[in-house]
């Protein structure tokens, strides 16, 4: 076999297919993405897929980012202009530059509230504005993701600064576990303060 196509929910699910694609000879993680589906190919085939997509791009398929933080999930990288649907960003101030995930983004209304709905592990990349002194942030994870069949095992969520040049700072990290922590259920809040020289 040269490839393999999963779709819909099984995609959430990479472990459960490990075996599968290790007998098959295909590449550990999905060489091409879709809104609702991944392609597995044969490692001989890598190579002739990516030069494929640079000579001429399928238009329902993006390269998976193949990056050293994707290890297991693959992801794809959007810029603001990018984003499928405008209202996905509408309730951020200011507006991300990139956003960078391994499934489909979705907007809900939750307490008529739009929400971003992401799946981990997704980044929000924003620039600092210069006269910034503290984040904001409203968070939590949506109660079908931890009362249906395959309830969460959690997720953490953390504000993490990227000066030029310097290395990264977590500046706030929070984990939660709907299942065990009631507490951990429901919009969460968290006020980070920003260093003087954050902006960028």
């Amino acid at each position: 076999m040269t490839a393999l196509v999963v779709t819909g929910e099984a995609r959430y699910h990479p472990a459960a297919l490990r075996a599968l694609i290790a007998n098959l000879g295909l590449t550990d993680n999905p060489v091409l993405l879709g809104s609702d589906t991944h392609l597995f190919v044969a490692k001989r085939l890598v190579r002739a897929v990516q030069d494929r997509m640079e000579i001429s791009p399928l238009a329902n398929f993006t390269l998976a980012d193949q990056g050293p933080e994707t290890v297991s999930i693959p992801r794809r990288r959007f810029t603001l202009t990018q984003v499928p649907d405008p209202r996905i960003t509408s309730m951020m101030h200011p507006l991300p530059e990139e956003i960078v995930h391994p499934f489909s983004l979705a907007v809900y209304d939750l307490h008529q509230k739009a929400v971003i709905d992401a799946h981990a592990p997704t980044d929000i990349i924003f620039a600092v504005p210069r006269e910034a002194r503290r984040a904001e942030i409203l968070f939590g994870i949506l109660d079908s993701a931890y009362t249906g069949g395959q309830p969460t095992d959690g997720v953490e969520f953390q504000v993490v600064l990227v000066p030029p040049g310097s290395p990264a700072r977590v500046l706030f990290s929070r984990v939660l576990n709907p299942v065990s922590t009631v507490s951990d259920r429901s919009t969460q809040s968290a006020t980070v303060t920003l260093p003087a020289a954050a902006a960028g």
